[in-house]
């Protein structure tokens, strides 16, 4: 067998025995390809005994006929392709919350979408922008399947912009988000501010907007490069750029 086909080979357990078996019954065992199919065999079927040893249940969704949960019935939740990058950009705008963790009841106040950003001679579009408790800015970039390399040198370029925005512009930006927005309808970026962070009237709120800026990376699949550079941004710079990966699942 050719090295070139072997990765094809271990792709399928079935041509790996096979493989296997013949190299057993033509004693070929110093054959470097036999050699290599075997130890390729012995290590699949090892880690066949320890995936059904581990073995868990997938994921289920309860559905229930009225209050009596023993009446439940699982259904099977199965990962869909997801085709509707622009469906999730709303879901996310709809569910600010998403962003932290579950445990820290916090949320954010998005003031803008696919906002142009003037950058050198160009401009572009973030996908999502918001203000967080502390007022710092929050910057969303959502991917489609894996990251590509560029996204993270993208995200910097719209942080380099938003850092440099006043509170007046970051304002006149929210304010005609707000417009679309009925929960903010006729209401500036501070009173929409106190409005969620400080419900109880607090009129003496001292806040520096923009102070930060924070950025998501968002995708089906971070890959290994982008959470290494983000983590060496975060250590080393201290800079707040996280990466999330999402599925979306369905019964």
């Amino acid at each position: 067998m050719e090295l070139n086909n072997f990765e094809r080979f271990t792709s399928n357990r079935r041509y790996i025995i096979q493989i296997y078996s013949i190299c057993r019954r033509k004693s070929r065992y110093n054959d470097p390809n036999c050699r290599t199919i075997m130890l390729v065999a012995h290590i699949y079927e090892e880690l066949i005994k320890v995936k059904m040893e581990n073995k868990l249940m997938g994921l289920y969704k309860l559905a229930v006929k009225s209050d009596n949960l023993t009446s439940g019935i699982l259904k099977r939740v199965i990962v869909g392709n997801i085709d509707y990058e622009r469906d999730f950009e709303y879901w996310l705008e709809n569910s600010p919350n998403v962003l932290f963790e579950e445990d820290d009841g916090d949320t954010l106040i998005w003031v803008g979408r696919q906002v142009r950003a003037s950058i050198g001679d160009t401009g572009k579009y973030p996908d999502l922008i918001g203000i967080d408790s502390s007022g710092d800015l929050v910057i969303v970039e959502l991917k489609k399947g894996k990251t590509p390399r560029e996204v993270v040198a993208q995200a910097l370029e719209y942080a380099a912009w938003a850092s440099s925005l006043t509170y007046d512009e970051l304002n006149n930006i929210s304010c005609e988000y707000f417009k679309s927005r009925s929960s903010f309808e006729n209401c500036d970026l501070l009173q929409a501010f106190k409005d969620v962070f400080h419900p109880d009237g607090e009129d003496d709120i001292q806040i520096e907007f923009n102070r930060n800026q924070k950025i998501f990376i968002i995708a089906e699949e971070v890959t290994p490069i982008i959470r290494q550079v983000t983590s060496h941004l975060r250590t080393k710079y201290q800079m707040k750029i996280f990466c999330i990966e999402y599925k979306v699942y369905k019964i």
